[in-house]
């Protein structure tokens, strides 16, 4: 299974070692920080110094109130220094007296805040306020009494690796051991063969906490997906979980990545999901399954459907089970129109390639690029199987549509140049596939709902072409 945890993203303080030895003098100055009323003048910024120095740089003592951790950097706005807070960006003034107190009331009632807060209850692995070591995060720091407690830090670089999928073998690498014999000098090293078996651990640990979240919920929607490896030409499977959570939140996860043997049919696509539907349990909750358009999806649909509409209900009677992929489709739709002008991209493909095949071509079109004023200084070459890829060649290499004929002047191998017309049905065909663009972005989106955006933005997709044709 392939994850990724939803761990926070609130920014720790860089100061927080210094906050483990402040006197009492010091927790007496925050608490009068925060009772100073706001009403007290702000800083003066008529001055040219006070225009470029920060105004904290000019004190004594440095700023303890936690406040300022939920606050960017301070900026000049209106000749006024004032800070942005991080959830709505909202711009709040610095008073002369440092006075934290309208900070701190903006923050305790900020909407946004509470419902980031309230966002990073859900299977949070890795604590947002980890490096403190509170008691509301959970955390607890490897360094007791002096001593590095080793296993703590094999956890925690299991949690790392697999979160970022470094490579098992990165512990073992000298200049990372270096490291943290610096930080710590009573580090040991570990071998990745240890540090894999930490890994499989936190594997097994995550999955026990979906394996809990997934219990609690109702109702969970499946999508599919398979593709080929051209290296291996291996076929693989990823069959991924969208669903509400208690808090209302849309969560998705990567229930299962699967190798598919060749001459794969709907009978062995629907053994492998129900495999994977047995092994989480949720067998009695899937009500809906997107798949691409292709023949071996419909029979397995039908072998999925037939098989849950006699053990469990389905929700309509089934009608809603089988869901064909919006993006799938449109993407049949642009790579049907895009054959029609074949020839004419094919020319911008062998123009683009033959100018990245050398150096010193491109460093010859780039001098004919800036005599045009042309900003742009890189080529996009298109991928094939992807039509979004040569939407974007497409668009960047007209920006150059002066600069070919006159770097044909230049090099009389070069032969593949789009003639005037063609440019002209190249600018069209550009509007069109623009607002394919942004369709299939929309409702590709994983991280909102798109049942009730997807007929919008095909019904602008009809009003264009019916304009257009």
């Amino acid at each position: 299974m392939s994850s990724e945890p939803q761990s926070s993203s609130t920014p720790v303080g860089v100061s927080r070692v210094e906050e483990l030895f402040v006197n009492v003098d010091d927790n007496l100055n925050e608490e009068y920080e925060c009772n100073v009323e706001a009403s007290e003048p702000l800083l003066d910024t008529t001055t040219k110094e006070a225009e470029i120095e920060n105004p904290f740089q000019v004190f004594k003592k440095p700023r303890r109130s936690k406040v300022w951790d939920d606050f960017l950097e301070l900026e000049l706005i209106n000749k006024q220094w004032k800070v942005r807070c991080k959830y709505c960006n909202q711009p709040l003034s610095v008073l002369k007296s440092k006075s934290t107190s309208h900070l701190k009331r903006h923050i305790d009632g900020c909407i946004k805040k509470s419902r980031f807060l309230k966002q990073q209850q859900a299977l949070n692995f890795l604590p947002s306020e980890s490096s403190t070591g509170t008691d509301q995060s959970g955390f607890v720091g490897a360094l007791h009494d002096g001593k590095v407690d080793m296993l703590k830090m094999r956890e925690a670089m299991a949690h790392w690796i697999t979160m970022h999928e470094h490579p098992f073998s990165i512990v073992e690498e000298e200049e990372f051991n270096l490291m943290m014999k610096r930080g710590m000098p009573q580090w040991t090293s570990v071998s990745r063969v240890t540090i894999r078996s930490d890994s499989f651990k936190v594997y097994e640990f995550e999955k026990l906490q979906l394996k809990a979240l997934l219990k609690k919920v109702d109702r969970i929607s499946l999508t599919t997906d398979l593709w080929k490896s051209k290296p291996q030409k291996i076929e693989y499977m990823v069959l991924t979980a969208h669903f509400v959570d208690l808090d209302w939140k849309l969560q998705k996860w990567v229930l299962n990545f699967v190798h598919l043997p060749p001459l794969r049919k709907g009978a062995n696509i629907a053994d492998c999901i129900l495999k994977c539907l047995k092994e989480w349990e949720i067998e009695d909750k899937v009500f809906t399954i997107s798949v691409d358009n292709a023949s071996a999806n419909d029979s397995c649909i039908k072998i999925l459907k037939d098989n849950f509409a006699t053990n469990r209900r389905l929700l309509c009677n089934g009608k809603l089970f089988h869901v064909r992929c919006c993006a799938h489709i449109l993407n049949i739709m642009v790579q049907h129109g895009l054959q029609q002008v074949q020839d004419i991209i094919e020319k911008v493909h062998d123009t683009v390639d033959f100018l990245n095949a050398s150096d010193a071509r491109l460093k010859r079109f780039g001098e004919l690029a800036s005599q045009y004023n042309v900003q742009d200084r890189k080529l996009i070459l298109e991928c094939k199987t992807r039509w979004n890829s040569t939407y974007d060649m497409l668009d960047c290499a007209i920006k150059f549509r002066k600069v070919f004929p006159r770097y044909a002047l230049h090099d009389h191998s070069y032969n593949y140049c789009p003639d005037d017309d063609e440019w002209e049905k190249i600018e069209k065909l550009l509007e069109i596939l623009k607002v394919f663009k942004a369709t299939t972005n929309i409702i590709s989106g994983s991280e909102y709902p798109t049942a009730n955006l997807f007929l919008e933005e095909v019904q602008r997709i009809q009003v264009l072409l019916d304009v257009k044709s």
